[in-house]
C-alpha cells in the first residue's frame, strides 16, 4: 500500500459573507442527503416479528444496510466540509491574536476565562 500524507488545506479563508452563503449551501445539501439517509434506512422488515428469513431476505437487507451507510456518509462528508470552512474562517480572523486568561467578571477569586487580544509581537517579528 502507498504511503499516504496529510496536505495542509492551503485555500484562502472565505469571507463572511461568502461563508454565510456557502455554509447555507452546505446546510441545507447536509439536511437533503440526512432525509434521504433516513428514509433509506428505515427498513419496515427490520421491526417485524415472527418473520421466517431466507438467504435472499439477508442479502437484500445487507444491500439496504450498504446503501443507508453511503447516504449517512455523505451527510458525514458535507457536515464535515462546512466544519472546516467555519474553523478555517475563524483561524483567520485569530491570526495576529493571542489567548490570554483574564478575570470573569464575577468579583470571585480564581475565576477566569478565555479572551483573545492583539499580538504586540506575531510570531513573524520575534
Amino acid at each position: 500500500m502507498a504511503d499516504l500524507r496529510v496536505i495542509r488545506d492551503e485555500t484562502p479563508a472565505l469571507s463572511d459573507d461568502e461563508l454565510h452563503a456557502r455554509g447555507n449551501e452546505l446546510a441545507t445539501r447536509a439536511r437533503q442527503a440526512a432525509i434521504e439517509a433516513v428514509r433509506q434506512s428505515m427498513i419496515s422488515e427490520f421491526l417485524s416479528r415472527g418473520l421466517s428469513l431466507q438467504k435472499s431476505d439477508l442479502r437484500r437487507w445487507r444491500e439496504r444496510a450498504k446503501t443507508a451507510r453511503k447516504a449517512w456518509a455523505k451527510v458525514e462528508a458535507l457536515t464535515d466540509e462546512l466544519i472546516r470552512e467555519i474553523e478555517k474562517n475563524r483561524d483567520a480572523a485569530l491570526v495576529g491574536k493571542k489567548m490570554t486568561v483574564v478575570p470573569d467578571g464575577s468579583g470571585r477569586p480564581g475565576h477566569y476565562k478565555t479572551a483573545w487580544i492583539d499580538d504586540p509581537e506575531p510570531e513573524g517579528e520575534k
